[in-house]
Order: structure tokens, then C-alpha cells, then sequence
């Protein structure tokens, strides 16, 4: 029998995944999403990322070699297939850590493939970001264990 911290995670999983499926519908119905819709939080803008990739095409330090670090990093595949676990537990001090380390990497991985198209263009890009997502969404069922609020606000 699931505990109540358990029962209010899983709740918790279920509300965020229908936020989740509420704002992608949002955006897509939106003429011009990436344009009018402003993530709360993250502090990187629009402009932002204007100014690094004028900087990277500029051949400017340090946002060029930063650039090429990143895209050489494996989070960047172009074939990246995310680790789509069924569930995360995860306790305090790191015990039990059951999908937690898959999770975290598919997070950085949707992350950075996200930046990678804004940086490029390259819709494989923004495809793959997607991907990582949606493959969560579907098939991400429980967050258990005292640390389950933590990793479902990051």
C-alpha cells in the first residue's frame, strides 16, 4: 500500500504532466510560439542567444570554443534516444536512486539540444528536444521516495 507522501507525489506527477501537455498545446497553437512565450525559468532570452550565436559565427572567445565544447558533447547527438524510465525514486542523501541519474541526463540532454537549435538551426535539434519530452510524458508513470517534490520541480 502506497504511503500518503507517496499517493501526494504521484498526484503531483499526474498534475504536471497535464501542465506539461496543456502548455505544449498552448504554444503549438500559437501563431509564432518560440516568439511570444517566455519561460519562467530560465534566464536566458531571446536576445540572449542572438548575441551568442552573432558571437560564435563571429569566431569571437571564449563563446566559439564554449560552442564547439558543447556540440562535441554527447547530449548532443543527433541520434540521442533518451533513457525513458518508467519510474524515478529518489530519497534523501541520494538512497534510493532509482531512475533519478537517467532522468537528470535526459533533462540536461532535451536542455541542451534545445539551445543547440536556437544556436544552429538545425531542426534535428528541436525534434530531438521534443522527442526526450514527449518520451517522458508517455511513459513516465511515478516519482516516489522523500525527494520526489525536488526532482519533479527540476
Amino acid at each position: 500500500m502506497k504511503s500518503e507522501k507517496d499517493r501526494h507525489a504521484t498526484r503531483n506527477l499526474r498534475f504536471g504532466r497535464m501542465w506539461l501537455a496543456l502548455l505544449v498545446v498552448y504554444l503549438f497553437s500559437m501563431p509564432d510560439a518560440t516568439a511570444q512565450f517566455v519561460h519562467p525559468g530560465h534566464h536566458v532570452t531571446k536576445e540572449d542567444l542572438a548575441k551568442i550565436k552573432s558571437r560564435i559565427q563571429a569566431g569571437i572567445e571564449p563563446q566559439k570554443s564554449a560552442f564547439d565544447r558543447m556540440m562535441a558533447h554527447e547530449y548532443l547527438s543527433k541520434t540521442y534516444t533518451p533513457s525513458n524510465v518508467p519510474r524515478i525514486e529518489r530519497g534523501g542523501g541520494g538512497k534510493p536512486n532509482i531512475g533519478h541519474g537517467e532522468a537528470r541526463d535526459d533533462a540536461k540532454a532535451a536542455y541542451l539540444q534545445a539551445i543547440a537549435y536556437n544556436l544552429t538551426g538545425d531542426p534535428v535539434y528541436a525534434i530531438n528536444s521534443m522527442r526526450i519530452y514527449q518520451a517522458y510524458g508517455e511513459n513516465l508513470k511515478e516519482v516516489t521516495g522523500s525527494d520526489s517534490r525536488l526532482v519533479i520541480a527540476w
